[in-house]
């Protein structure tokens, strides 16, 4: 018959250290291998980021969310495309390299945006939205940021 144990108050972030005793009627079993825990949970969800443009590129940046214990690994990016859909194929913005986690910023040309699956026209805004992860999950989609209107010349 397997009891659930529940440990509460612990302090996020904290590495705890359990092992399993049983008991019965003739006494007490051998401790189990000692098994490793972390207090965590998903990242927090990142703010809107802003989107700006500069001269071919444009790069999107955000405030780094709540990590809750768990290191932050990496973003990913979902920009909107000309048919309302978001997309993340963003081979440009990775957002698990060290640069990007550490700037909170990733730069993606006028060009990957212009072309499929994006399609974005001339004069169009540009909408953007992050999710950030770690080792514990996905944290919820921030909210749609924009700022940069797509002028082509």
């Amino acid at each position: 018959m397997t009891q659930p144990y529940v440990v509460t108050n612990l302090i996020t972030g904290t590495i705890y250290q359990f092992y399993i005793v049983s008991r019965n009627a003739v006494g007490f079993s051998s401790s189990s291998t000692i098994f490793t825990a972390i207090a965590a949970t998903a990242p927090s969800a990142p703010n809107a980021p802003s989107v700006t443009i500069h001269n071919n590129d444009v790069t999107i940046d955000w405030n780094a969310p709540s990590e809750n214990g768990s290191t932050i690994l990496g973003y990913r990016f979902y920009i909107q495309q000309n048919d309302n859909g978001f997309s993340q194929s963003l081979a440009t913005c990775d957002g698990s390299t060290f640069n990007v986690i550490v700037q909170t910023a990733c730069t993606v040309s006028v060009q990957t945006l212009q072309a499929a699956p994006f399609n974005l026209p001339s004069g169009a805004i540009i909408y953007a939205k992050i999710v950030a992860y770690n080792l514990i999950g996905d944290s919820v989609m921030s909210a749609v940021g924009s700022g940069a209107i797509l002028f082509l010349s």
